[in-house]
């Protein structure tokens, strides 16, 4: 009994630290997106002034790509 125990403690515990990877994870990249969308608000005037139209539009469209504009306001 004591070895059937140990190895379902050892598979719970296996479970539990790839959950804690994956969150820790996605953490991580939510940290990266939120930085490159602070620099390309940051830099987005300069961008915008010496982009060609196509190269905005894809920026934006980019940045933009889950915001729907809703009976006046943004929203998802």
């Amino acid at each position: 009994m004591y070895e059937e125990k140990l190895k379902q403690y050892d598979t719970e515990l296996k479970r539990i630290e790839d959950k804690l990877r994956n969150v820790e994870k996605v953490d991580k990249d939510f940290y990266v997106t939120a930085e490159h969308i602070i620099q390309f608000a940051k830099h987005s005037s300069a961008l915008s002034n010496s982009s060609e139209y196509e190269e905005r539009r894809l920026s934006t469209n980019t940045v933009l790509q889950n915001v729907k504009w809703k009976g006046g306001r943004w929203g998802e």
